[in-house]
């Protein structure tokens, strides 16, 4: 008497790559059916969000199916980075943010600007006062934001041609919040005053006389208060 006896050779379930993890960030769930469809159970159950591991996959009973473990990589996330901020000056468009280290992570890195696309570039220009949020992005995607502030400093010119040709007419100091300017001759004698200065000495006396070519003084109050000192060329 003969009998077959049939050997059904074992399955090795299969997965798909789990990406790598950035530290701290949310871990996915460990499917309990493989791509091929066999079902089972996993040790440990859950994806650590903190360290790289192994897991192992064990196939239900019934399951003719091999074990089968794969390595899940926790990669640091960037936490930090400092920057070089050059402030603009009277409210132009001169200000830049130069990010010099990255803390954590994992290079290459790229960078982004308020939401912008991100590039290789870590030097941003041109910019404006104001808050601006700085964004690192590194090799595996781990991001990290913060707001970087580009202050505008308030810088008086030493000249003003006052001949009325549209250019240079006036003491223009647009991004310094004057609340008091005096001006002063040579000899220490007021020659003009303004209240909430707006950009308006043209080179003129309180009567509206012109003042001859010469180098006058002022003495300007701040709107916090602050006090700055100097000297503008009057030229015609």
């Amino acid at each position: 008497m003969s009998i077959s006896v049939t050997v059904t050779p074992r399955v090795t379930p299969t997965f798909n790559v789990i990406a790598p993890i950035c530290s701290g960030s949310a871990a996915p769930n460990l499917p309990t059916t493989s791509t091929n469809s066999i079902s089972g159970s996993w040790n440990p159950a859950t994806i650590s969000n903190t360290a790289s591991g192994t897991y192992t996959f064990t196939p239900n009973v019934n399951d003719c199916a091999n074990a089968v473990s794969i390595s899940v990589t926790v990669t640091p996330k960037v936490t930090d980075f400092s920057a070089n901020i050059i402030s603009t000056s009277n409210n132009s468009n001169n200000g830049s943010i130069d990010i010099v280290a990255v803390t954590g992570g994992t290079a290459p890195y790229g960078y982004s600007i308020n939401s912008g696309s991100f590039g290789s570039s870590s030097n941003f220009t041109g910019l404006g006062s104001g808050t601006y949020t700085i964004t690192v992005s590194d090799k595996f995607g781990c991001m990290f934001s913060k707001t970087v502030i580009v202050s505008s400093t308030c810088l008086f010119p030493n000249g003003i041609s006052a001949n009325g040709d549209g250019k240079n007419d006036t003491l223009v100091l647009t991004g310094c919040t004057i609340s008091e300017i005096i001006f002063y001759n040579r000899w220490g004698t007021e020659v003009n005053a303004f209240k909430n200065y707006n950009d308006q000495w043209d080179g003129t006396t309180k009567n509206g006389l012109q003042l001859p070519e010469a180098t006058y003084f002022y003495v300007a109050t701040l709107d916090n208060g602050d006090k700055k000192t100097g000297w503008v060329y009057l030229t015609r």
